[in-house]
């Protein structure tokens, strides 16, 4: 480059490049001699060529692939020797172990133990037959639970989680996500009356607006 020329902006990366693709690629027919940048004649420059561009690309996504193959493979051995997978999603249905009473998340067949608070635990000693979605980090034979959400009730339905209100207004359920709240209706108000404050979950119809028919419901959390 001449003395005193100003050096485009960009032209020294694609300048420290040149070195690196010519070793990789031992072809220096893809490179100029001289050549224009934007317009502007650079002696004695040497341009980066789109072949460069093209092949480097397709390095770039070779090396990703690769990448992944490795990462993707390193969870794996880990969970076959009994190591842990970082903290996911874990989907799986609630059971009890008849002879320890140990509840278990089975997932595809695979019994999971479940580590969890004594506030999970609570809760989730009374969904036995519940489908869920669990996040924590799970091992080969368990997993811990830093929090679920249901995704099947018992019953076999999706339901509302929330909180019991009850005033002036009748018996309503607040969303424990949006808040918002769900007049219910049904012979299951004669129980949830002396609910309030619990924490439920329920399953049902929509009968109208913001009103909801019970079908199904049961305790998570007890009214303080």
């Amino acid at each position: 480059m001449q003395a005193g020329f100003p050096a485009p902006k960009g032209v020294l990366s694609l300048w420290l490049l040149d070195a690196g693709f010519a070793c990789l690629f031992n072809d220096q027919s893809i490179y100029q001699k001289k050549g224009s940048f934007r317009g502007l004649e650079i002696p004695g420059l040497r341009v980066y060529h789109p072949l460069a561009v093209a092949r480097r690309q397709t390095f770039q996504a070779v090396l990703a692939m690769l990448l992944l193959v490795f990462f993707s493979s390193g969870c794996a051995a880990s969970l076959a020797n009994g190591g842990w997978a970082g903290a996911s999603v874990t989907r799986g249905l609630v059971q009890v172990n008849p002879r320890s009473e140990e509840l278990l998340l089975v997932v595809s067949g695979t019994p999971l133990r479940m580590q969890m608070s004594k506030d999970h635990a609570a809760q989730l000693d009374r969904l036995s037959g519940a489908f869920l979605a669990v996040r924590g980090p799970r091992g080969k034979e368990e997993i811990v639970v830093r929090s679920f959400e249901i995704l099947e009730a018992p019953d076999g339905l999706a339901p509302m989680v929330g909180r019991v209100i009850v005033d002036q207004s009748g018996v309503m359920l607040e969303d424990q996500v949006s808040r918002s709240r769900l007049a219910l209706r049904g012979a299951a108000l004669i129980d949830l009356k002396k609910e309030h404050a619990a924490k439920i979950w329920v399953t049902g119809s929509i009968v109208g607006p913001q009103t909801l028919l019970v079908a199904h419901w049961g305790l998570l959390i007890p009214a303080p």
